[in-house]
């Protein structure tokens, strides 16, 4: 061993002060900080939900306040081109929205269509202002019908009480489907008879 490696060993550190002392950075919605600066004992933060920010609250982002960011709904959204998943059943299982919005049907024969009801909107996912949250779902469905093919809809409630007359011919028809909570399906005819416009 040497005479520098035996010095080093003597060696004490230098006295310092506690360092940095501010408050946990945690939000408004922790009970308690990460960890304590006076005793160095970590702590949990009681699980809580953070408070939904209001629109128009707070500063950029509304940062300053607890918000739901990451999850939440968001306002006046704007997206560019997508596309959605298309679906393809010839009807003889269930019509899900939580599969896919846009369902093919292909009709060789005439079929009694089962929709699946959308699942309902947990308890406490609230709105922004605290309130129950109410949620629908939308289906298009592309019927590519055979001849004499025709869909049958229970449970659907059609404008003025009127169900599709389908053509009787081979077609490609589209309804629109819209599931509202304490009422149900509402059904709205598209187009019948899809075809090319003669030129």
């Amino acid at each position: 061993m040497t005479d520098l490696t035996s010095d080093f060993r003597r060696t004490t550190p230098p006295p310092r002060g506690r360092g940095h002392t501010v408050p946990a950075t945690g939000t408004k919605s922790q009970d308690a900080p990460v960890l304590d600066t006076a005793t160095r004992a970590r702590t949990a933060p009681t699980p809580r939900q953070a408070a939904y920010a209001r629109p128009g609250e707070g500063g950029p982002a509304r940062r300053d306040a607890p918000n739901d960011f990451g999850w939440h709904l968001q306002r006046a959204l704007e997206i560019g081109p997508y596309g959605e998943t298309m679906a393809v059943t010839d009807g003889s299982t269930p019509i899900d929205p939580a599969v896919a919005s846009v369902w093919r049907v292909n009709l060789t024969v005439s079929r009694l269509l089962s929709l699946a009801t959308p699942p309902a909107v947990p308890a406490d996912e609230l709105a922004a202002g605290g309130e129950a949250r109410q949620r629908v779902f939308s289906l298009v469905l592309i019927l590519d019908r055979a001849a004499g093919a025709v869909p049958i809809f229970n449970s659907v409630r059609w404008p003025s009480g009127l169900r599709p007359e389908w053509p009787q011919t081979a077609s490609v028809d589209v309804v629109v489907l819209m599931y509202v909570p304490a009422i149900g399906w509402l059904g709205f005819e598209s187009g019948l008879g899809m075809s090319l416009y003669p030129l």
